[in-house]
């Protein structure tokens, strides 16, 4: 990585861990009032584990402006239209399980599943009677912490929703509060909070993050975390259950293979969860004691047949992780 990408990538590791209440890659949440023995590691992240990433702090939307909140849709179409959070909820709404992780992520700091509940955003235009300019080719949103981004318009196929509920609760203020956007196959980044305004463009803008240097695209890549134990654990004789996820967005993940021997070989892991699109896998494994250390190394293959890939580099690129994770266990 060269020292630019260094730094970004650095910041948005640190925004992960600063908003999760996480510090390193094997710390637990820091709330004192959480239980010693809730596991971490569950199908469902609960709201108050659910990982954190704000663009601006500082311009979190307060109360007034949740309670006023329209939205407004206008740009390459008819007329402008807008909609308040009464409007949406008229349309219906359904509930799904969608899996969100952080762009700059590179192990169990940020990423969770959740059930959002909402409408999807092609319903909405099409319930306004929105009828969109022919040259129109991507959606612009802007969010009440000044973050903005652009996806294309394609992504409405894809079943780009905006919603208000997270786990059968109002979408906490932290998460977006009153509305969100869920894109499925891109990143945190292109699921923007606080949304209060959308415009038809017919081109893609850089958004706030793309202005220095993230992926505009944003799509998952395929990759799989270690998240327990915590490296360093001792292997009884026994052996040590090794407990992770792993994802891939719009490609389901069905299988996640572990090595003690740096690639050289291959052993699955029990899926306990999953697989499905736009949702993680969690998955187990015993780990056996050779009483020394041992780097384990973690990967993933998706429906189609892909692998995620052993890069040499195995960093944080401007795309999302690529490589693969590894943690020590055992006596060194």
């Amino acid at each position: 990585m060269n020292r630019r990408r260094f730094i970004l990538s650095t910041f948005v590791l640190a925004a992960c861990a600063r908003d999760s209440g996480k510090t390193d890659d094997s710390a637990r949440i820091t709330d004192s009032s959480e239980p010693e023995d809730t596991d971490p590691l569950t199908p469902i992240t609960s709201n108050d584990r659910f990982y954190i990433t704000t663009y601006n702090s500082s311009k979190v939307p307060g109360k007034s402006w949740v309670e006023g909140w329209t939205l407004s849709i206008d740009g390459l179409l008819d007329q402008a239209r807008s909609i308040d959070l009464a409007g949406l909820k008229a349309l219906g709404g359904e509930e799904v399980e969608h899996t969100l992780e952080c762009v700059g992520n590179r192990s169990d700091v940020a990423i969770g599943n959740a059930k959002w509940r909402g409408v999807r955003l092609k319903t909405v235009l099409e319930s306004l009677g929105v009828v969109a300019d022919e040259s129109a080719t991507h959606l612009r949103f802007f969010c009440g912490d000044g973050y903005d981004t652009a996806v294309p318009l394609t992504d409405l196929d894809r079943g780009l929703m905006l919603v208000w509920e997270m786990n059968g609760e109002p979408l906490p203020t932290d998460h977006g509060a009153p509305v969100r956007v869920l894109n499925p196959g891109r990143y945190g980044m292109k699921n923007p909070k606080w949304i209060e305004g959308i415009s038809l463009d017919d081109h893609s803008e850089p958004g706030s993050w793309e202005r220095v240097g993230w992926s505009d695209d944003c799509t998952y890549q395929i990759h799989s975390w270690i998240h327990l134990p915590a490296p360093g654990s001792e292997i009884p004789a026994e052996g040590l259950e090794l407990r992770g996820s792993a994802y891939a967005g719009l490609a389901p993940v069905v299988k996640v293979e572990l090595s003690q021997d740096l690639g050289t070989t291959w052993e699955e892991a029990e899926l306990t969860y999953g697989p499905g699109a736009n949702v993680w896998v969690l998955w187990r494994y015993l780990l056996r004691s050779t009483g020394q250390k041992q780097e384990v190394w973690v990967r993933a293959t998706v429906e189609d047949g892909r692998v995620q890939e052993d890069l040499e580099s195995g960093d944080v690129d401007l795309d999302g992780f690529e490589g693969i994770h590894m943690r020590n266990y055992g006596k060194t």
